[in-house]
């Protein structure tokens, strides 16, 4: 009988802290949450990655064991998202989050720990469904865990938590002091006082800088965007939905000398060629003059940038007057901390309709003076323009510096 030793710690002087973030590869919001913690705690800790559902996980995904590996559960929630399969979609949340079942996640990390060399010092969670078996993992190896979650409805980050959580090291981190986050969280869940803190939303840094004038006009220099111009930013996340064309659609009948306005609009099409390809025959069958790079002007002056994916995303928002966007969390409060006026597609095919925790943001939103939901996008007509000529002063939300935030919290978690 072969016994299995347990991993011998590396000596720790001389080598940073080791901090392991688990994210899921479903949408583009938890990759954007991390990269974002790598910005921030990379110059200290040693900072890794892993797609916990696909990785350490893996073998819990009937999909990915029946393929293997070549197509995950993950791979099916967006290409559901992105051809709006949404009854499919939430049928597949509701009954496939229920393979996840804490003793089996339990001993995946185990078999996880024998294998490294050096333990994680902190284990970081943007990902929902697995945390408490993630937790009871956590706990047996005294390990600090910390779940940051990438929604406003953290609700399905404690999925399967019992009513007291005995982990002395764990705490979960909100975005925002707002009773309606609290009371929807904690719905099945009660947490101590200490177990719970406030860091704000797992923004990029870019998203926490106030920018100058120079600043906001190299930006627009960057992305060749006309200095005369106000601008409006669609985005329909990381990949690319589909709506985003029949946005498009609608958004192409705004005349702006009808309102006495010059109007350029950025479409980000993320990863969707396809859908993107639509757009730009879309535009030219409409009379559109191509100008070259990736901008059209319609015969209205209406002026559209047709762009892929950009990895500096946040910089358009920042240089934008307005931002349409889907109810993810994640463009939605990075637009709230850019300080940004805010449409959310709440139309019968978003997913806002489907997803609860994506719900959830549209009352937010207008509960706090932040910006309006579009039922139908005809309104988008006359909602633009409105904005843009009456804009209405937002109301306070109080905004926490996560990047103060979470060094402050990592070191006390660590040291």
């Amino acid at each position: 009988m072969v016994i299995q030793a347990n991993p011998i710690p590396l000596p720790v002087i001389g080598r940073k802290k080791k901090i392991l973030v688990l994210i899921s590869l479903g949408g583009g919001g938890h990759k954007t949450a991390a990269e974002s913690l790598r910005q921030i705690l990379g110059s200290q800790y040693d900072v890794e990655i892993n797609p916990v559902m696909a990785d350490i996980l893996g073998h819990m995904d009937p999909l990915n064991g029946l393929t293997r590996g070549r197509f995950t559960g993950e791979d099916l929630y967006n290409f559901l998202i992105k051809n709006q399969f949404n009854k499919i979609l939430r049928w597949i949340v509701i009954y496939g989050s229920r393979v996840w079942k804490a003793k089996r996640i339990e001993k995946g990390f185990k078999k996880y720990f024998q294998k490294q060399q050096q333990l994680p010092d902190l284990i970081i969670s943007v990902t929902p469904f697995i945390n408490y078996g993630t937790a009871l993992a956590t706990q047996r190896r005294d390990i600090p865990f910390l779940i940051i979650p990438t929604d406003l409805d953290a609700s399905t980050f404690l999925q399967g938590f019992p009513k007291q959580l005995t982990h002395h090291q764990f705490k979960i981190a909100l975005a925002y002091d707002d009773p309606e986050i609290k009371k929807t969280t904690f719905n099945k869940s009660e947490f101590r006082d200490e177990q719970m803190t406030i860091t704000g939303f797992p923004v990029r840094p870019a998203c926490l800088k106030k920018y100058s004038r120079e600043e906001l006009r190299s930006i627009r220099i960057k992305f060749h965007l006309f200095e005369s111009h106000q601008t409006v930013t669609l985005i329909m996340g990381a990949v690319g939905g589909n709506l985003i064309l029949d946005h498009v659609k609608v958004l192409s009948k705004l005349d702006p000398r009808e309102h006495q306005l010059q109007l350029q609009m950025n479409i980000c099409i993320g990863h969707n060629k396809k859908v993107g390809k639509k757009i730009r025959n879309f535009l030219l069958e409409q009379g559109a003059r191509f100008l070259g790079r990736h901008t059209f002007i319609l015969p209205s002056g209406l002026v559209m940038h047709v762009r892929g994916y950009c990895p500096d995303l946040a910089e358009m928002m920042a240089a934008s007057d307005i931002v349409i966007t889907k109810t993810g969390s994640c463009t939605v409060n990075e637009a709230i901390y850019l300080g940004k006026k805010i449409l959310l597609d709440n139309t019968p095919d978003s997913t806002a309709r489907y997803l609860d925790w994506e719900a959830f943001n549209v009352p937010f939103v207008e509960r706090n003076g932040l910006g309006y939901a579009f039922s139908d996008n005809e309104q988008l007509l006359m909602l633009i323009p409105s904005l843009l000529k009456y804009p209405e002063k937002r109301r306070s939300l109080e905004l926490p510096n996560f990047e103060e935030n979470i060094l402050k919290l990592v070191q006390e978690l660590i040291e």
